[in-house]
């Protein structure tokens, strides 16, 4: 991914994730990772997450790659 669409991750992540009405440990859950992961990539502490936690996430929130990235229309 370009590092444009990496800096939007944790905006979309957050409102993709509050618009499913989810929790962060909620999202976590389904997504198989650990709470923190998803807090710190939403605050932006996390700038470079790994591929397959964003697949993860993607996938939890019923979502493509780019939409996650924010590149899909």
């Amino acid at each position: 991914m370009k590092t444009a669409e990496m800096s939007n991750i944790s905006e979309n992540l957050l409102a993709l994730r509050e618009g499913k009405g989810l929790t962060q440990q909620a999202l976590a859950t389904l997504a198989g990772l650990p709470w923190s992961v998803v807090a710190k990539i939403e605050q932006g502490v996390t700038k470079n997450p790994r591929l397959d936690t964003l697949r993860a996430l993607a996938k939890a929130l019923g979502v493509t790659l780019d939409r996650l990235a924010g590149s899909e229309e």
